[in-house]
C-alpha cells in the first residue's frame, strides 16, 4: 500500500523528463532578408551576378525594427542582365540551426527600393519564386538592370513588427521583442559575398543591455560608449548558422505597429544619417549575451504539472482502488485467522 503513495512524489520529480507538446525555440520574430531572385527563368543569370559587398543597418526600437540594406552587385558577364528580385509576404521559414526558430514575413511594412540612388516601384505577384518559402502567397517584386563589369547599388528599406516574439521551452515561455535577418539568402548569387557588415543600433532609450540574446554569439563587437554593435565578414557563403537572431526588450501590451509604420520616412532618414559602412571598429569590444533560447519565466511549469496529473490521475485512482481492495482483503483474512486461533 505504501508503494502507491511513494509513486506520487516520484512522478512529480520526474516532471522535467516528461515529454511535452510545446516545441522549444524562437517564434514569431519579425524578419528581414537580403535580395532574393524571384522568377525561375532568371536563374541562369545567377552565375553572372555577384554580391561584392553588403551593409545591413538595423535600428532597434521598442516594438519594431528599421532595416536598411545596401547591396553592391557586380555583373561578371559580358552582357547586361535584367533580373527580377523579390521579398516574400505572408510566408514562413523554419530552421534548426543554431536552435529551432520560426521566421514570419507577414509584418513587413513600408518597403522602399532604390537602384543606383533612384526609386524603383515594387509590385505584388503570386508565388512563382525559385526560392521556396512555406505558404508564400505573395511577393514584393522589382526589376534591376546590371551592366557588365559594373557595380550596381541596390538599397532596400523596410520596417518589421518585433513585438510578438516568443522564446519557448516546454510549457514555459518569454514574451519578448525578436528580430531575425536571413543573411543566408545571399548565397543564391554567384560565388560568395565578397565582404559585408551588419550594424545594429539601439534607439530611443534602448541600450545594448536590453539585448538579452544574440546569434551568432561572440562574433559581434560593441562600441565603447555608443549603443552600437558591428559584425564584419569576408568571402562568406552564408548558411543558416550565419543568420542574425536578436532578442531584446519586453513585449508591449496592445501595441499598434501600424502607428509606427506611418512615420517610416522619418525612421529611414535616421538610417540614412548613419554611415554604417564607414564605422572604424578598432576600439570596439567583445559583446556577449546569455543563451538566446533560455527561458526566464517558469510559470508554465504549473500548467505542465496539471496536464501531467490529468494524464496520470486515472492510473493513480486505479492503483488506489486496487490497494484498498487488497488492504480490505488482507484485513478480513487476518480477522478470520484470529477467530480461528481462539
Amino acid at each position: 500500500m505504501r508503494s502507491i503513495f511513494w509513486l506520487i512524489p516520484f512522478l512529480l520529480l520526474s516532471f522535467k523528463a516528461f515529454p511535452n507538446a510545446a516545441a522549444p525555440g524562437f517564434f514569431n520574430a519579425g524578419a528581414g532578408q537580403g535580395l532574393q531572385l524571384f522568377f525561375p527563368e532568371d536563374a541562369s543569370l545567377l552565375d553572372s551576378v555577384r554580391m561584392e559587398h553588403e551593409v545591413v543597418t538595423i535600428l532597434l526600437y521598442e516594438g519594431f525594427a528599421v532595416v536598411k540594406g545596401q547591396y553592391y552587385m557586380r555583373n561578371l558577364g559580358h552582357q547586361s542582365a535584367r533580373l527580377r528580385v523579390g521579398y516574400p509576404v505572408n510566408a514562413f521559414y523554419d530552421s534548426d540551426t543554431p536552435g529551432p526558430y520560426h521566421v514570419r514575413f507577414d509584418s513587413l511594412a513600408a518597403l522602399r527600393v532604390r537602384v543606383d540612388g533612384l526609386p524603383v516601384e515594387t509590385r505584388w505577384l503570386a508565388d512563382e519564386s525559385a526560392y521556396s518559402y512555406e505558404s508564400a502567397a505573395n511577393w514584393h517584386v522589382w526589376e534591376a538592370d546590371f551592366k557588365p563589369d559594373t557595380l550596381t547599388l541596390l538599397e532596400v528599406y523596410f520596417m518589421v513588427n518585433t513585438n510578438d516574439a516568443l522564446v519557448r521551452e516546454g510549457y514555459n515561455l518569454d514574451k519578448v521583442n525578436g528580430f531575425i535577418y536571413l543573411l543566408e539568402s545571399g548565397n543564391a548569387w554567384a560565388g560568395d559575398i565578397g565582404s559585408g557588415r551588419v550594424f545594429i543600433k539601439a534607439m530611443q532609450g534602448l541600450t545594448l543591455g536590453d539585448i538579452t540574446g544574440i546569434e551568432p554569439d561572440s562574433l559581434f563587437r560593441k562600441h565603447p560608449f555608443r549603443q552600437e554593435l558591428v559584425l564584419d565578414f569576408a568571402n562568406l557563403e552564408p548558411g543558416p548558422s550565419d543568420n542574425i537572431l536578436l532578442r531584446f526588450g519586453t513585449r508591449i501590451d496592445r501595441y499598434r505597429f501600424d502607428r509606427a509604420a506611418r512615420n517610416a520616412e522619418t525612421f529611414y532618414a535616421q538610417a540614412d544619417s548613419i554611415d554604417a559602412g564607414a564605422q572604424v571598429v578598432v576600439d570596439f569590444l567583445p559583446f556577449r549575451t546569455r543563451d538566446l533560447f533560455a527561458v526566464q519565466d517558469e510559470s508554465g511549469r504549473f500548467m505542465g504539472l496539471v496536464l501531467m496529473l490529468n494524464i496520470f490521475a486515472p492510473m493513480l485512482m486505479l492503483l488506489g482502488v486496487i490497494g484498498f481492495v487488497v488492504w480490505m482483503a488482507v484485513k478480513s483474512w487476518r480477522r478470520r485467522k484470529a477467530g480461528q486461533g481462539q
